[in-house]
């Protein structure tokens, strides 16, 4: 289904797994499994189909989804025109089921006017504070328009083998942007 819902009608006795797969958001979704089951009916002494059980319960099925947290700083508020500053940013590697059918992970960032990103600057480092070898992501430079929809000055995606190894795991990764002519600037 394209617009969030999905209907079935005429489905057999039996369990289901609905996972969704080919999403274009930022959101991570969690399959979820759906039970259709013969009750018995006292009155008419017959089996039939029972009320479709989403998950622990009875309901429409609502998969449960994450949108994944970032968190991002930079080491020196106060610069000037031509400076370099860190941006630092801190995000968790989404965790996936084991039999998810695609598993993607991707970080950008858009710098804002005023702003230069250091091309090749950005350096990745594990939960235990290693450098993470380049065989696990790839890095585009370029800017674009990413498969969301949002801009972006740098994007990094991650292999998928790196994604089910690692999910939920802390990644801190940090670039470098140098200030421009065109940067707002405050004087107090």
């Amino acid at each position: 289904s394209t617009g969030g819902t999905a209907t079935f009608n005429n489905m057999a006795m039996g369990v289901y797994l609905l996972t969704a797969s080919e999403t274009k958001g930022v959101r991570i979704y969690h399959p979820t499994t759906v039970q259709l089951l013969p009750v018995y009916d006292e009155g008419d002494q017959r089996w039939e189909l029972g009320e479709a059980v989403v998950g622990d319960h009875s309901a429409d099925a609502v998969m449960k989804s994450q949108e994944p947290a970032i968190g991002k700083d930079v080491n020196d508020k106060t610069v000037a025109v031509g400076d370099e500053v860190t941006y630092t940013l801190n995000v968790t590697v989404p965790e996936y089921p084991q039999n998810a059918a695609a598993c993607k992970f991707v970080v950008g960032d858009k710098l804002s006017e005023g702003l230069e990103y250091v091309e090749g600057s950005i350096k990745i480092k594990d939960k235990s504070d290693a450098v993470l070898g380049k065989e696990f992501y790839t890095v585009d430079e370029d800017g674009g328009e990413s498969e969301t929809g949002r801009k972006y000055t740098f994007q990094i995606t991650f292999t998928e083998a790196y994604v089910k190894a690692h999910g939920g795991e802390t990644l801190t990764i940090t670039y470098q942007a140098k200030i421009t002519e065109d940067a707002v600037q405050n004087s107090d």
